[in-house]
């Protein structure tokens, strides 16, 4: 390859790669994860739905957060037809986290670290079959990350 077929994809490549972020940023829900208050992240997310509490969402989070800046957590479920799962953090700033849409052939399954301001609950919200399951547990936060 020389010089000027290079140049040539290169540009190609960068044209091309430029409409990406608009596409990304169209999907993102802005309202939802800049809401400041958990019942307004759950509006923004998910309308108004009335949630079913539930025992078949597993979540892997400590009780206590040695370290606010990288809480692990992990969730998932058994129930049938996910559709989405979202991790929420009550007291957070922006208390939606994290939210992922399933396709059919998808294991229901998240895991990422999270960042704590204070002590709070974390939930779980899964829309599974159209209906919308919801779990929660406190977490302890000992010293704030800087």
């Amino acid at each position: 390859m020389n010089r000027r077929e290079f140049l040539q994809k290169a540009l190609a490549s960068a044209a091309l790669a430029s409409f990406v972020p608009g596409e990304l940023f169209a999907l993102w829900n802005k309202k939802a994860f800049s809401a400041d208050d958990f019942q307004e992240a759950l509006k923004a997310v998910y309308g108004n739905q009335n949630f079913i509490t539930t025992d078949k969402i597993a979540i892997d989070v400590p009780d206590v957060a040695t370290n606010s800046a990288t809480v692990p957590i992990s969730a998932k479920t058994d129930l049938k037809g996910v559709q989405s799962m979202a991790f929420f953090v009550e007291k957070n700033k922006a208390p939606l986290t994290l939210f992922t849409e399933f396709t059919p052939k998808m294991i229901p399954f998240l895991s990422t670290r999270i960042k704590m301001r204070e002590t709070s609950n974390v939930s779980v919200v899964v829309k599974a079959n159209g209906k919308y399951y919801i779990t929660s547990k406190k977490v302890k936060v000992n010293a704030q990350a800087c």
